[in-house]
Parts: C-alpha cells; sequence; structure tokens
C-alpha cells in the first residue's frame, strides 16, 4: 500500500464546504484509494504497514477534475480562432478536421494526445465526444478506457 501524507483541499458533504486539512492520509492499493483520513492516530496507524510519500509545503492532494464536455477531435485546433462566430469558426477549423478521423491511423494519434493531456492535468472523468465515424468513436472509447485503466497513464 502506499500512503500520501500532506495537505489536502476536499469537499465535505457534511458541511457542504470546501475544507482545507493542514495533515491527513490518502492510503492507494492496487491503484484503488482505499482511505483518506485526516484523524492524527488514523495517519499514524496506516503509516506502519504502508510506502509513505510525504508532500513538501508546496504540495497538496485534491480531487480528481471532471470534464462534462470534451470535443476530442478538436483538440488539435485548440484556441484557434477563438476571435471567431461558432459557425465561421466550424467552418473555418473544425469541419474539415473532424472529416480526418475516417483515418484510424489519424485518430489514434489525436485521441492518445487528448486523453493523456487530460490525465495527466489531473482530470480523472470526462464525457468525450468523438465525430460521426462510428470506428474512430469505437477508437476513442477504447483509449479512454485503456488509459483510464493505467495508474500510470501512457
Amino acid at each position: 500500500m502506499d500512503l500520501y501524507i500532506g495537505s489536502a483541499i476536499h469537499w465535505n458533504t457534511d458541511t457542504d464546504a470546501i475544507e482545507y486539512l493542514e495533515r491527513c492520509a490518502l492510503a492507494v492499493e492496487d491503484g484503488k484509494i482505499t482511505e483518506f483520513t485526516a484523524d492524527s492516530s488514523r495517519v499514524a496507524d496506516l503509516s506502519a504497514d504502508s510506502r509513505s510519500h510525504v508532500l513538501t509545503s508546496t504540495q497538496f492532494l485534491l480531487p480528481g477534475f471532471i470534464d462534462a464536455h470534451v470535443h476530442a477531435p478538436q483538440y488539435p485546433n485548440l484556441g484557434l480562432g477563438v476571435d471567431l462566430p461558432l459557425l465561421t469558426w466550424l467552418r473555418t477549423y473544425i469541419f474539415a478536421l473532424e472529416r480526418k478521423f475516417s483515418d484510424l491511423s489519424y485518430a489514434t494519434t489525436v485521441y492518445d494526445k487528448v486523453v493523456d493531456r487530460l490525465i495527466a492535468n489531473g482530470t480523472t472523468t470526462a464525457s468525450y465526444f468523438g465525430t460521426i465515424h462510428t470506428d474512430a468513436c469505437l477508437l476513442l472509447a477504447d483509449t479512454v478506457h485503456r488509459k483510464g485503466n493505467n495508474n500510470n497513464a501512457e
């Protein structure tokens, strides 16, 4: 078991508020969180039977981010044309880009990058949107599943 000891920010469901905890522990076993506690005696108990990782004063634990709307195929054009009206932006940048997803090699390259980027930045849950290309959408689902089940995102 790995034990991460340090400060944390989390949502307290009892008080319906965000809390900052000075010293807490997050236990991880086989890639799954098994315990989270701010009870100092429990932190000491858990430390005895685990590999402890003590966070520095500038590090802290926080829950994974959730992105409820990710247009995965648009990733290559991230930040382009933000000054344009929506329909002009779609015609200029997106429609031609999304046609490229009929090529599964291209789709693989893009979907690997977008999923890796989200995971690397702390997004643990996302609703991904694909294109009209069924095989590419299935590839996106497989990519998310594979990378989401890999504790060390590829």
